[in-house]
């Protein structure tokens, strides 16, 4: 017999309502069949090749039942719709480029379209790159593990195999490749060959997978920052705990922190403002749950809240240097809170260099500089304080020359004081003075001012002795 299109939906409607009167049901609006809803395939896009026979390809759909299905336009060659299931299957006969193409499931309610993208090539290749969306993956006993699905290049799979078996209650979908299941007992990490296949070939992918207790004890507990120093009246960032194993339920903290700190119980988190000063120490802290824990020793300190410097010094002040002779370096000190930066104004003599970080001034003055007074600032974020450096640079020192005694040569009487005996020079300023051989006995030479003076106290021949007269810059003899 046959029917027209709308003989054929008649038909349909008819042997539904009878149907429904069999099993008792009503046709009223409260009992209507749904409509269909959500239609799509489990593979799409699909790729075939001429003259190999395709997987089947089920529909799946929400909603009411589809007691028909059609599709538009019509399947490449040697495919069939299966007009009551919906499932395509078939071997293709001839190569199709891809297009799309809409199925439709229909009940007396209404319908749902999919959109199916198929291709059909003129042979088969080895499918490719066979990857794992989630591997290694680690899994846990009693709880369902979300799919897990292969990605893969290449010819079409037909087929999926693994080896060796997987943990006990997980499963691969022999056509899908897809993962899925409630493991049922710990494994311990392990890898499983997947291989996806088809007539031309096949490629393998190592799934790495571990399944654990349901539940694991903590394990591998530290803090971003450890140690840690913190300071009086300032709010500290929060210090976060990391830690592997199973999920933590509880923290704890053996002695109790600083004053103002406080450990969160369920995050693990440090925070707080601290109140009072605290030496250095070990805080244990533990973190656990139902099957054990693991605890990290986090080292704390706690200073006193940053103060300005104060009393700010150096070495030498006032000072005076010597044209072109290198300075010793004039180094700083101060009390309050550490110095972070000093500063100097107004900017030193030529030759001379101030650095910005200990303070300390060093170089060789290359001008002539009168007495001025430069002022040195130290400070940090807490405040500053300030010193006055009184700053001269002089001319180059010249050797002392010319000298000689006004009473030379001198004769001199035991018993009897002899009047001072005097140098005189030229030159640069004496320092120092000194004799060789030493003087007679009873005589002496002052090494500041060269005067010879003092009463002879035994008999002594004619000798020379050797004065020498000296500066920074040289001698004279």
């Amino acid at each position: 017999m046959n029917f027209t299109k709308s003989q054929f939906g008649a038909a349909v409607l008819a042997g539904l309502a009878a149907a429904m009167v069999g099993t008792g049901c009503t046709s009223s609006s409260g009992d209507a069949v749904a409509p269909p809803t959500g239609l799509h395939y489990l593979t799409n896009p699909a790729i075939y090749a001429v003259g190999v026979a395709i997987p089947a390809n089920p529909p799946a759909i929400s909603g009411g039942p589809a007691i028909s299905f059609a599709v538009a336009p019509a399947l490449p060659a040697g495919l069939s719709l299966d007009t009551t299931t919906g499932v395509i299957t078939g071997t293709p006969t001839a190569i199709t480029a891809t297009a799309a193409y809409t199925v439709t499931a229909s009940n007396p309610s209404g319908s749902a379209q999919a959109s199916l993208t198929l291709t059909v090539r003129a042979d088969v290749w080895p499918p490719t790159g066979l990857h794992y969306a989630t591997n290694p993956a680690v899994y846990t006993t009693t709880v369902s593990i979300p799919a897990n699905r292969p990605i893969v290049s290449g010819g079409a799979v037909t087929s999926y195999a693994v080896s060796p078996a997987l943990p006990a209650g997980l499963t691969l979908g022999a056509t899908s490749g897809v993962i899925t299941g409630t493991p049922t007992a710990a494994t311990a990490q392990a890898t499983y060959t997947i291989t996806a296949s088809n007539s031309a070939g096949s490629t393998k992918a190592g799934l790495v997978v571990t399944v654990r207790a349901d539940v694991q004890p903590p394990a591998g507990l530290h803090y971003s920052t450890n140690p840690a120093f913190y300071t009086t009246t300032v709010g500290i960032p929060a210090n976060r705990p990391t830690v592997s194993g199973g999920a933590v339920t509880s923290f704890a903290v053996s002695p109790a922190l600083p004053a103002g700190l406080s450990l969160n119980t369920v995050t693990g988190f440090l925070t707080g403002i601290p109140t009072a000063v605290s030496p250095q120490a070990t805080y244990t802290i533990t973190a656990s749950n139902s099957a054990g824990s693991t605890a990290a020793g986090l080292i704390l300190t706690v200073n006193a809240a940053l103060l300005p410097p104060s009393g700010l010094t150096y070495a030498s002040n006032p000072v005076t240097y010597t044209l072109n002779t290198s300075i010793p370096p004039n180094t700083p000190s101060s009390s309050g809170g550490p110095v972070t930066s000093y500063a100097v104004s107004p900017a030193l003599p030529a030759g001379l260099s101030f650095n910005t970080n200990d303070g300390a001034i060093t170089g060789i003055p290359t001008a002539i500089s009168p007495t001025a007074t430069y002022t040195v600032t130290a400070q940090n974020s807490a405040g500053f304080t300030t010193t006055a450096l009184v700053l001269t640079v002089k001319t180059a020192l010249p050797p002392p020359s010319g000298l000689a005694y006004t009473n030379n040569p001198a004769s001199y009487t035991v018993g009897i004081a002899n009047p001072p005996d005097a140098p005189i020079s030229s030159g640069g300023a004496v320092t120092s003075y000194s004799v060789l051989p030493a003087l007679p006995t009873g005589l002496s030479l002052n090494t500041d001012t060269g005067v010879v003076t003092g009463i002879p106290t035994a008999v002594a021949s004619k000798a020379t002795y050797t004065v020498t007269a000296s500066n920074a810059a040289g001698s004279t003899t």
